[in-house]
């Protein structure tokens, strides 16, 4: 399970990640919100902020995913903020034992996130409000000892970070991402 802003660098990682299944030959999916989002504004006809407005029912679609790729036996990673130990939690209980429950949280500088943010929208992707990004920093919760079998702490460009972020987890405190329940550094 990827936790991390937008802009943190989650579809990144699932894609490199998606790839090294493939090249091994493993059955690897992945759940993305923003692909659901995407592919609902584009059968709609509407902009992604419009579709994501319509949201309560994407988590439901995700989940819907998650269960399908699990009966199929698949390994899976579900790329979605995951900002909250509740919204894990929802997901979380779709893998049956046997799963690894890992959770890849990307720590992502401010400046970086709001940079990488614009280029996106410049670029033509979906633009995501800076504000909206400071509000989801407010509701963070860093994963919970137990909460996971495995907890990796990744840079901005993918690398592992090692101690001090590796054994971090006070929901939220926020530290591991290094931001506080205010949205600063």
């Amino acid at each position: 399970m990827l936790i991390g802003f937008p802009g943190a660098g989650k579809s990144t990682w699932r894609a490199r990640w998606l790839e090294e299944g493939r090249r091994a030959g493993r059955a690897a999916v992945a759940v993305s919100t923003d692909d659901l989002l995407l592919a609902e504004a584009a059968a709609a006809g509407i902009s992604y902020p419009e579709a994501w407005r319509r949201g309560p029912k994407l988590e439901g679609r995700a989940r819907a995913a998650v269960r399908a790729a699990v009966e199929a036996g698949a390994e899976l990673v579900v790329d979605r903020t995951n900002l909250r130990a509740a919204t894990r939690a929802r997901f979380l209980r779709l893998f049956p034992p046997g799963y690894l429950r890992r959770a890849v949280v990307l720590v992502t500088p401010p400046e970086v996130l709001r940079e990488r943010l614009r280029l996106r929208a410049e670029a033509g992707g979906h633009a995501v409000p800076w504000g909206f990004v400071v509000g989801m920093m407010k509701t963070y919760q860093a994963p919970e000892p137990g909460e996971f079998d495995r907890v990796d702490y990744l840079d901005a460009d993918g690398r592992a970070l090692g101690p001090p972020w590796a054994g971090r987890g006070r929901a939220g405190a926020g530290p591991a991402l290094g931001w506080t329940r205010t949205g600063g550094p």
